[in-house]
């Protein structure tokens, strides 16, 4: 088995279930767009106006609700395919504790990934000073070229909590035990395939409409965060329950 097996069963999750995605996500996913651009205009007015006290304050707090329905969205999807649990209409909530649940493990990550780059930017910082600051520089590129298939690895722990089976960062670093070649494969084709697309709305269409590009920019945004939790769900099924992969 192969990256590109991993990828490709991805795919073809999303393709097969099409309307069901849809149905599990459309809702959530379009509170989120709403709340997250309001939000980023009263931040943004917050950083031109300098009125922290009200502007910053909705702002910041308007964004993290609107991850919130990211979430409900993302948790839906894991469900779907982990659990085979079918959306039973357009309004399909799951369990609020697996949403608090799915979050609380990505506080989790965030704050590995906070450590990790401390220590990469100190040890930066000390060769930037005796050696060259091209020297620091790369790195840091080292560490994120570190930290994105270790992230992936341990990221594992979500959808573990999105279906009530807590995993801890030990078991997922256990369970994916010879897999870093796999998931060094998998983010570069992910990377690839973003920065494809990033290059067809900027020079490709942005150009001719740059509305248009708007709109593909964020269609394609979406399709690709899917793509990237159907990878992640793959991952678990895979590794932690043992499911084959096919394609």
């Amino acid at each position: 088995m192969t990256g590109l097996h991993i990828l490709n069963h991805s795919v073809q999750m999303i393709l097969r279930n099409l309307q069901d995605i849809a149905k599990l996500t459309v809702i959530p996913l379009v509170i989120y767009a709403v709340l997250a651009s309001y939000s980023l205009n009263l931040l943004t007015k917050a950083m031109i106006e300098q009125d922290y006290a009200e502007h910053f304050i909705l702002g910041g707090a308007g964004f993290l609700v609107s991850m919130l329905f990211l979430v409900w969205a993302v948790v839906n999807w894991h469900r779907y395919v982990l659990l085979e649990e079918y959306p039973t209409g357009w309004l399909n909530l799951p369990k609020s504790d697996r949403i608090f649940a799915y979050v609380g493990q990505m506080l989790v990550l965030f704050l590995v990934g906070f450590v990790f780059m401390l220590i990469f930017g100190f040890v930066a910082g000390v060769i930037g000073v005796a050696v060259s600051q091209i020297a620091a520089f790369a790195i840091i590129v080292v560490g994120w070229l570190v930290l994105i298939p270790v992230a992936t690895r341990l990221s594992l722990i979500l959808p573990a909590a999105a279906i009530g089976q807590p995993l801890t960062l030990k078991e997922a670093w256990s369970k994916t035990q010879g897999a870093m070649g796999i998931v060094v494969v998998l983010v570069i084709l992910l990377g690839l395939i973003g920065g494809f697309v990033q290059l067809v709305a900027t020079f490709a269409l942005g150009p001719v409409s740059p509305g248009l590009a708007a709109i593909f920019a964020f269609g394609s945004q979406v399709l690709l965060g899917l793509l990237n939790v159907s990878t992640l769900t793959t991952l678990y099924g895979h590794y932690v329950e043992g499911r084959p992969v096919t394609g």
